[in-house]
């Protein structure tokens, strides 16, 4: 329910993002915010929208758009010489200019989960 109207949320979800001029697969610069405060990353799932984490116990979310500047902004004021900086994979994605903490920090992006099985 959007303002008190019901909505379909692939359909909303897809006007957003036309709006915000990004593409329709493009599930990670457009993603659900809790009034938790977790950012909750969505995905097209046969025809409807999943999520890969539950929603708060509230099911109220908003819309959390990707800043590339404003994020740029919060991740260089809280990386020094002494971070170890994880990243995920949809995060290197992001940031179409440069990544000036790796010069600062160890950085590393994770791609997946990576199992040894015995020999």
């Amino acid at each position: 329910m959007i303002a008190g109207e019901m909505r379909a949320a692939a359909d909303f979800l897809a006007e957003q993002r036309e709006s915000y001029g990004l593409r329709e697969d493009d599930w990670d610069r457009l993603a659900i915010i809790g009034d938790d405060g977790l950012v909750r990353h969505l995905h097209a799932q046969g025809g409807t929208i999943g999520c890969g984490a539950d929603l708060p116990r509230s099911r109220k979310v908003r819309l959390a758009l990707f800043d590339e500047d404003r994020a740029l902004g919060e991740i260089v004021s809280a990386v020094n010489g002494r971070s170890l900086v994880f990243g995920c994979a949809g995060l290197h994605g992001l940031f179409s200019k440069s990544r000036p903490w790796e010069s600062t920090a160890n950085t590393t992006y994770l791609y997946g989960e990576l199992v040894n099985a015995g020999q």
